[in-house]
């Protein structure tokens, strides 16, 4: 496996629902710490495995190598397994005079961890919702798809047509008063036709005042207003000027938010409301139209999909809740997310050492076992991954990998999922100035974020 396809770079991310906001993740780069921290790495440098893994490793190596020399031994043919097993997928972590390889791993671990924690987030908070929490219209998946759209909606082609034809008469902008006569109003106001056509003076002379004409205590004397008007001249200049077609004769100006009046019925029997509701539920999503034509062009591009298995389900939480096993399976380490030490517990763990002491100071089936089974849930562990230790030859200590790891020290320095990752490696750190350029490089990272959240660019290298 090559660099590219092992190391995931991953970006700053938002998820909607209250579930994550990040802090912006700087990119990588490189900065005197990171260049000083690569000249590290090449030379086999600036982070080193505990003298008490490597210690522990080499112990065990030569005991099992003892007893495979022993033909006798009854240990024999499993110590000739296991010394396989256990030197492959240490050499696989931790090849000697690479750390730079090591430190892909650790980034490949980190991309895994920073998933998993999105993953969990996400599905505890589902566990605990209803598709109702997700607005007006959402009643099961299909409808999730369009935040409930198509439920409130009916056609969302028909209603792409209500608002191609209708639109026009209100401001698109602010779709709280859409389909109102407030909106009617304010549209006018908009294209100066309020005082022109005696609109204006007709409501305040009715006591509505025309800087609060959406509150709601007026829409009734507002409509009762515009049911008045009945000048066909006042109403020929206002359809003309916003420049709509009106199916059926206009009365007066309230049937300018009637949608029979201004849609043909017949090409629209798939939509469900009235403009008023189409308002209310553009405007509970936050909605805001340029034009017209952009709404209609939004809803006859969408898409409900036909999923008749996934729509049969008739709690969203029971089911996200229901799948939390394979959830689990996916991201491992039981029911929680893995920390970056669950990965390299083998090569950086007081576990491991006390597991490889052991089998050492008493060698049995059992302590042989003991072993085997640390690599095996050590191997699982990585592969839920991407990583098979088993079939994995690092990278070559090499320009790409040495450069790889140094600058993508920002991006561990600035990561917030709690995954341990940003202290390990900073325990691992040597004592000499590539060491203390790890360290650097880890604190630029998380001082970079911080201070690009607040509008401070990092410093600009070349």
């Amino acid at each position: 496996m090559g660099i590219e396809s092992l190391v995931t770079a991953k970006a700053g991310s938002v998820v909607s629902e209250n579930l994550k906001v990040s802090l912006a993740t700087p990119s990588a780069s490189i900065t005197p710490s990171t260049l000083t921290a690569m000249i590290g790495l090449s030379k086999g440098g600036a982070i080193a495995l505990p003298s008490a893994t490597t210690a522990a490793f080499s112990s065990a190596i030569s005991a099992l190598n003892a007893i495979v020399a022993a033909p006798l031994n009854p240990l024999n043919s499993q110590a000739t397994a296991l010394v396989s097993n256990l030197q492959t997928q240490y050499n696989a972590m931790a090849p000697s005079g690479n750390p730079a390889a090591f430190g892909q791993l650790i980034m490949q671990a980190q991309a895994h961890i920073n998933d998993a924690t999105e993953v969990k987030k996400a599905s505890d908070f589902l566990s605990s919702s209803k598709f109702s929490d997700f607005g007006s219209g959402v009643t099961n998946m299909s409808s999730l798809t369009t935040q409930g759209l198509n439920t409130s909606f009916g056609s969302l082609t028909d209603a792409a047509t209500v608002m191609e034809k209708a639109g026009p008469i209100f401001n698109t902008t602010d779709m709280s008063t859409f389909g109102t006569g407030a909106g009617l109003v304010n549209k006018l106001s908009d294209e100066k036709l309020g005082n022109s056509t005696g609109i204006n003076k007709l409501l305040e002379s009715n006591g509505v005042d025309l800087d609060n004409i959406s509150d709601p205590v007026y829409s009734r004397t507002v409509d009762n207003v515009l049911g008045s008007v009945t000048d066909e001249t006042t109403i020929n200049t206002i359809t003309d000027q916003f420049g709509v077609s009106p199916y059926a004769k206009i009365e007066n100006l309230k049937d300018l938010t009637d949608v029979s009046k201004l849609v043909n019925p017949a090409s629209i029997t798939g939509f469900n409301g009235d403009l008023k509701s189409v308002g209310e539920k553009f405007s509970d999503l936050g909605a805001s139209f340029e034009s017209p034509a952009d709404a209609s062009a939004m809803l006859s591009g969408m898409e409900v999909p036909s999923v008749p298995t996934l729509d049969a389900i008739p709690d969203l939480g029971e089911h996200v809740t229901g799948m939390s096993t394979d959830l689990n399976s996916m991201i491992g380490s039981g029911s929680g997310v893995p920390s970056i030490t669950d990965f390299t517990g083998m090569v950086t763990g007081t576990a491991a050492v006390d597991t490889l002491t052991s089998m050492v100071s008493s060698p049995s089936v059992g302590s042989l076992t003991a072993v085997q089974t640390m690599l095996d849930n050590n191997n699982t562990l990585w592969k839920k991954a991407g990583v098979d230790l088993t079939n994995y030859t690092p990278p070559t200590n090499s320009l790409s990998s040495c450069m790889s790891f140094a600058t993508g020290l920002h991006r561990m320095g600035a990561d917030t999922s709690g995954s341990g990752a940003s202290e390990l490696i900073a325990s691992l750190a040597t004592n000499d100035v590539y060491g203390d350029a790890i360290k650097a490089s880890l604190a630029e990272g998380k001082n970079r974020a911080l201070m690009q959240a607040n509008g401070i660019s990092p410093i600009k290298i070349g």
